[in-house]
C-alpha cells in the first residue's frame, strides 16, 4: 500500500496594481511529510498566463523536519472569513484522499500553542527550519522579519552550561532549574519526541551511559533542533519515566551528557564575530 501523503501549502499574494509584468506577485511554499519542501514564486505575467514560474527551489528538509511543521501548521486556528479589506494568504493542509483547509488573515506572525501548552511563532519556525530566502511574512508582501531566535537559543546554552558547571556548589539554584528546562525547551520551538530521532541517527550516544561515545561524535552533529530535541526528551525521561516515585537519578555521565549537547548548542549558536574570534 503506498503511504498516503501530507503537506501543506503556503501561497501569498501582492497586489500588482500599477505594477510590472515582471513584478513577483505570488509565492508558493509547500512542505511535504516525505521530507521535501518546494518554494517558488511567480512574476504578474505568469501568474495572470498561468504559465511558469519566476524562481523555483527544492531543498531535502528530512520526514522529521517536515513532521514537526506538519505539527504546527495544525495547530493554527482556523478563520471562517478573511478580516474586512484584508489581503489574505491561503494556508491549505492537504491529505492525498481529502483535504482540510485552513485560512488566517493577514498578521505579523502565527502564534500557537506547541508542546506544554507554550505560546510559539510560526512565522519564526518557517525561518528557522527552511532554507528559503525573503519568504513574505503571512501575507503581509514582505520578507520574513530577522527574528532573535538564534540569540535566544545561544542564551538558552549559555545559562544551561552555567547552571551545570555550578550545580555542585549550588544545588538548590539547579534542582529548581532543572523542574522547569522540559517548559523552557518547548517555548524554545523544540519537539519531545522521546529521543526517536536522536537514537535513529546516532544510536550509540542517546543514553547518559554512553557519553564516550557522544563525546567522541558531538563535533559533528550539526543539527540544532535534533540537539534541543534530545535534550527536551532526556529531562523527560529524568524527571517522568526514570523513576516511580518521582525522584531525579544524576549521575556523573548525566552531567557530562547535558553538559556536551548544550556546548554543542551554545556553539553552533554563537554570533559570528565571536566564532571567529576563537
Amino acid at each position: 500500500m503506498v503511504k498516503e501523503k501530507d503537506y501543506f501549502v503556503l501561497v501569498s499574494e501582492r497586489p500588482s496594481l500599477n505594477g510590472s509584468p515582471d513584478d513577483i506577485v505570488e509565492q508558493t511554499l509547500k512542505i511535504s511529510d516525505t521530507g521535501l519542501a518546494w518554494f517558488a514564486t511567480r512574476t504578474a505575467r505568469q501568474k495572470e498566463t498561468g504559465r511558469g514560474y519566476h524562481e523555483k527551489y527544492v531543498s531535502r528538509i528530512g520526514e522529521w523536519r517536515a513532521e514537526i511543521l506538519l505539527r504546527m501548521t495544525d495547530r493554527v486556528k482556523q478563520r471562517a472569513e478573511f478580516p474586512s479589506g484584508d489581503r489574505p494568504y491561503m494556508l491549505t493542509r492537504h491529505w492525498e484522499s481529502s483535504g482540510d483547509k485552513i485560512v488566517v488573515g493577514q498578521q505579523n506572525g502565527v502564534p500557537i500553542l506547541w508542546q506544554a501548552d507554550r505560546s510559539l511563532d510560526l512565522t519564526e519556525m518557517y525561518q528557522r527550519f527552511l532554507p528559503f530566502h525573503d519568504i513574505w511574512a503571512f501575507g503581509r508582501c514582505m520578507p520574513l522579519p530577522q527574528m532573535n531566535w538564534k540569540e535566544r537559543i545561544h542564551q538558552f546554552a549559555e545559562d544551561w552550561i552555567d547552571l551545570l558547571n555550578q550545580r555542585e556548589s549550588n544545588p538548590k539554584r539547579f534542582w529548581l532549574h532543572f523542574i522547569g528546562l522540559g517548559h523552557e525547551c518547548a517555548e524554545s520551538g523544540f519537539y519531545m519526541d522521546t529521543g526517536k530521532e536522536f537514537r535513529k541517527r546516532y544510536p550509540d550516544c542517546f543514553d547518559v551511559d554512553e557519553c564516550d561515545y557522544l563525546e567522541e561524535l558531538i563535533s559533528s552533529i550539526d543539527d540544532r533542533e535534533l540537539i534541543g530535541s534530545a535534550i527536551f526528551s532526556r529531562w523527560r525521561y529524568k524527571t517522568h519515566w526514570e523513576t516511580f516515585d518521582g525522584s531525579i537519578i544524576w549521575s556523573d555521565n548525566a552531567q557530562k551528557w547535558f553538559l556536551l549537547l548544550f556546548q554543542r548548542l551554545e556553539e553552533m549558536t554563537r554570533p559570528a564575530a565571536a566564532k571567529n574570534v576563537l
